[in-house]
């Protein structure tokens, strides 16, 4: 018998589909942001600055070392900070915001409430804990010309403890009060004024003393004391 054979019936091949990764998805621009005002610092953070200008201020130190590492000088005007020689003053400036630090050239208006000089330079000796009440001077600076004329200043200091001369008298005829006649108020060099620096020279009042006298210019910075 003849054989047929029989249809071959054929299932439809449905091909799988590939597995293709999704495209990433190309980036929108970028809406701006409005930018949110920058955050206030904390106010520790801003007064490790010490503000502009003279002021005042208070601070109570514990004496966490064997001395108080603190030279006072006596001018006719009040206590000024001469020196810091470690102890417990610098303990404390060393972790103290800077307005707060004792810094040479300071004036001490009183300690633990005595505000006489003699009576605040006893109180410092014979005391575990003080208050200081401290006045932070600004730096000022001139150019003075001699232009012949004598410098017209007479100043002082203590060769054991002080840091800066301070000015006893100014004469009528000299280079100071030609200064002072052209400069503003605040500019003038006066009676009381601690002169701090000579040419660039600070804190040596025999050296500063020398260059005012040997020198036709000069370059003077200078303290006033509390108002």
């Amino acid at each position: 018998e003849p054989f047929e054979e029989e249809p071959f019936e054929e299932e439809p091949f449905e091909e799988e589909p590939n597995e293709v990764e999704p495209k990433p998805e190309e980036p929108k621009p970028e809406e701006p942001i409005p930018e949110e005002p920058a955050a206030e610092e904390p106010q520790e953070e801003k007064l490790r600055e010490a503000p502009p200008g003279r002021y005042s201020f208070e601070v109570s130190i514990e004496r966490t070392h064997d001395r108080w590492g603190l030279v006072l000088d006596e001018m006719r005007e009040g206590l000024t900070v001469s020196g810091l020689a470690g102890g417990s003053i610098e303990a404390h400036n060393s972790c103290a915001e800077s307005s707060r630090q004792l810094r040479v050239h300071d004036w001490i208006l009183a300690i633990n409430g005595k505000s006489k000089p003699a009576e605040a330079a006893a109180e410092i000796k014979n005391t575990g804990a003080a208050t200081f009440k401290v006045f932070r001077p600004i730096f000022l600076t001139a150019k003075v010309q001699k232009a012949g004329r004598p410098l017209g200043m007479r100043l002082n200091y203590d060769k054991d403890c002080s840091a800066a001369l301070e000015v006893m008298e100014v004469a009528e005829i000299g280079a100071i009060n030609a200064h002072n006649i052209a400069a503003s108020t605040e500019q003038q060099i006066t009676i009381g004024d601690c002169v701090v620096g000579v040419n660039g020279l600070f804190d040596v009042p025999s050296k500063m003393l020398e260059i005012l006298k040997a020198c036709e210019e000069i370059e003077v910075t200078w303290v006033k004391p509390p108002p």
